[in-house]
């Protein structure tokens, strides 16, 4: 059963340097939590729930899928389109450019998935910051991807209101 991320922060450290080689957790919202990108299809017990994206969410994958050629030093880990909400799981790769820009990388992503889709589909889906989780070491890593796999069976279980294990470090 996937266990909940408990993010440190309402939002992102100060203090940290988000160009350092690392692995992040990201987390953004649509505005008013509009259910516009996907529907999460249950497929039964044995199945696990099926994303089946909206054309606004596909928009979002296309460009998801297109930040490792924008960002060479950029791996995508995992990711998850849900109906209100993403869930992405990216590395920074250390380069000798990596630090250069503290503070910056993993905002000008963000900002560039957001404004990349909001140009296509013609109106701003998004709320303007997000959340993040920094798993800076394996175990972290694990939860995090874990968490974003298990999150279709998640969503399912809290909109039948079941109540959903919580374990927190």
């Amino acid at each position: 059963m996937a266990e909940y991320i408990k993010y440190d922060k309402e939002h992102r450290l100060s203090d940290f340097n988000y160009s350092k080689a690392n692995s992040y957790m990201l987390t953004f919202n649509t505005i008013n939590r509009e259910k516009c990108l996907s529907e999460i299809i249950d497929k039964g017990e044995i199945e696990l729930p099926e994303v089946q994206l909206t054309v606004y969410g596909k928009i979002v994958e296309y460009y998801i899928k297109q930040i490792p050629s924008a960002y060479s030093d950029v791996k995508i880990d995992a990711y998850v389109i849900m109906p209100d909400h993403v869930h992405l799981l990216l590395s920074l790769m250390a380069t000798e450019y990596t630090n250069r820009l503290e503070n910056s990388k993993v905002s000008r992503i963000i900002r560039a998935l957001k404004s990349l889709t909001t140009k296509q589909i013609g109106r701003s889906l998004w709320q303007a910051d997000f959340y993040d989780v920094i798993a800076d070491t394996d175990k972290k890593f694990n939860r995090c991807y874990d968490y974003i796999k298990a999150n279709p069976a998640v969503w399912l279980r809290k909109r039948e209101s079941e109540p959903v294990f919580q374990l927190k470090e």
